[in-house]
C-alpha cells in the first residue's frame, strides 16, 4: 500500500470509488466527523466522497465502508481482487465483494506546505493488495499458512499448486495469500536457484532481509520471532 501525500489528491478519480485504508489511531479527533468507538480496530477501510481546498489545505472527505471479502481461493481470486480495491465500480468481481457505507464519515486534512506535511502523520493509504487486507481488516488471518507467514511448498496438500507456489519440500517458502504473490514468485525463484546447493551467505542475507521487512510491514514481526524463540 502507498501513503498518499497532497500531492497525489489531484489524481484521485473518485467516480471510480477506490478503497483506501484509513489509520484512524493517527487521526487527530477534530479530523473525526463522528466519533470512532474505542473498541474498533484502528484500521477501516473508507471510500473517498469528495476533496475540497481552503487556506494552504486539501480535504478528502470520505465514508467508512465495510467490505466482505472472504476466500482468496486462488491466485486469480487474489489479482482480480486487488483490482476490484482500486476500482469497484468497473471491476467484474464487484458483485462478489458487497460494499456497504457505514454511518461514520471522516475528513482528513492534508497540508499544501512541504515543510509542514513532513509533520503530519500518513494515516491514509491507496494501492492495496490483498496482504494488506488480510494484515490490517482481517487480523493476519491466513488459511493457507494459519498464519505461520511461511510455507513448505511441497507440503500443503494442494494449497501451494492453487498459488503457483508448489515446489520442492524442505525450504521455507513465504506464504503467497498472506505476505504476497509478487514477493512469493521472487522468493521461489531464490530458493530454486539454490534448492541444491546452500546459497551464498550474501544472497542468503539479501533474502532474509527482504523477507523481514515484508513481515514489519505488514506487522507480523513480533510474531514471527517469539515463534522462534519460544521454548520447546
Amino acid at each position: 500500500m502507498y501513503p498518499l501525500e497532497h500531492t497525489d489528491l489531484k489524481d484521485i478519480r473518485l467516480e471510480e470509488k477506490p478503497i483506501f485504508l484509513l489509520n484512524t489511531a493517527l487521526l487527530p479527533i477534530r479530523q473525526v466527523i463522528q466519533q470512532i468507538q474505542k473498541d474498533n480496530p484502528a484500521y477501516k477501510s473508507v471510500q473517498p466522497i469528495s476533496i475540497t481546498s481552503s487556506a494552504g489545505k486539501q480535504i478528502i472527505h470520505c465514508r467508512g465502508v465495510d467490505l466482505d471479502m472472504d476466500g482468496f481461493g486462488n491466485e486469480t481470486d487474489v489479482i482480480e481482487t486487488e483490482k476490484w480495491l482500486d476500482f469497484p465500480k468497473g471491476c467484474k468481481y464487484s458483485d462478489y465483494h458487497i460494499v456497504s457505507g457505514t454511518a461514520t464519515l471522516y475528513d482528513i486534512v492534508f497540508l499544501e506546505s512541504s515543510t509542514l506535511a513532513l509533520r503530519m502523520p500518513k494515516c491514509l493509504f491507496s494501492d492495496l493488495i490483498v496482504p494488506d487486507v488480510i494484515a490490517f481488516l482481517q487480523d493476519g488471518e491466513c488459511w493457507v499458512c494459519r498464519k505461520k507467514r511461511d510455507i513448505c511448498p511441497g507440503c500443503t496438500g494442494g494449497k501451494a499448486q492453487e498459488f503457483d507456489a508448489f515446489m520442492g519440500c524442505g525450504v521455507s517458502l513465504a506464504c503467497p495469500l498472506c505476505i504476497g504473490l509478487e514477493f512469493m514468485a521472487i522468493d521461489k525463484e531464490y530458493h530454486q536457484k539454490y534448492y541444491d546447493n546452500e546459497p551464498p551467505s550474501e544472497q542468503k542475507a539479501a533474502r532474509d532481509k527482504r523477507f523481514r521487512n515484508q513481515l514489519i510491514e505488514f506487522g507480523y514481526l513480533q510474531q514471527w520471532e517469539a515463534r522462534w524463540t519460544a521454548p520447546l
